[in-house]
């Protein structure tokens, strides 16, 4: 589990939802440290909040995933073609 982000040390946000009442709250890593410790954690369920540096880097990462898949693709074929 990431709790500090290292581009800019800022704490990781969570959000934090209770499973019968659907109550939901927002806290940094201290406070979600603190609040698991006197809370069942049956009794929650948590997700971390994603800053816009890492949603815009996991973005990037699939779309060269996906360059790198479709070039592989095209050359493939390409080696199959003359073969045959």
């Amino acid at each position: 589990m990431y709790h500090i982000n290292q581009d800019n040390n800022k704490m990781t946000q969570y959000k934090i939802v209770n499973r019968t009442s659907r109550k939901e709250q927002i806290l940094n890593y201290d406070e979600f440290i603190r609040f698991m410790d006197k809370n069942s954690m049956r009794e929650y369920t948590y997700t971390p909040i994603k800053s816009d540096n890492d949603k815009l880097q996991e973005t990037l990462n699939q779309i060269s995933l996906g360059i790198l898949g479709f070039l592989f693709v095209i050359y493939t074929t390409k080696i199959i073609m003359q073969w045959i």
